[in-house]
């Protein structure tokens, strides 16, 4: 009787250490959902008369999405921080600027907005591009995009 209870001790202490010694899970990389160029939002601006450029895109349930818009900080405009809306739950992660590859002077670059749905609905996520300082353009360019979180 006590070599079983010291066989079942042994083996319930074995079980746990070799659960503690499993490697954590890496999380997710993100996945990049949308990319809109600097053409792209040029041309769909003007031709929206001012409405925002409108996109949808689905994704998972805690799964970390990117959305990428061009940006070009050396003519003053900036994108604001995204307005989230929604029942699904949605929170900005992380934001990465990166400039252009080219040494030009006034190239354009980007900004990487990570994302993640935290429940199932759908949620809004509005971008407004303009010189933040007071008296500065706003507005210059205006993205909407619908989330739809599964």
């Amino acid at each position: 009787m006590q070599s079983t209870l010291r066989l079942a001790v042994l083996l319930l202490v074995g079980a746990v250490l070799n659960g503690c010694g499993a490697p954590a899970e890496t999380p997710p990389a993100p996945r990049e959902v949308l990319a809109i160029s600097c053409d792209e939002l040029t041309s769909a601006s003007r031709d929206a008369g001012g409405e925002p450029v409108a996109r949808s895109v689905s994704v998972a349930i805690g799964e970390p999405f990117q959305i990428t818009l061009c940006s070009n900080p050396s003519t003053g405009f900036s994108w604001e921080e995204p307005v989230i809306s929604g029942s699904a739950n949605t929170t900005m992660v992380e934001r990465q600027t990166a400039t252009a590859g080219e040494s030009m002077a006034g190239a354009a670059g980007s900004d990487t907005f990570t994302f993640r749905a935290g429940s199932v609905g759908a949620a809004t996520i509005d971008f407004s591009y303009g010189r933040p300082w007071e008296g500065g353009e706003k507005g210059a360019w205006k993205v909407t995009v619908k989330v739809d979180a599964r």
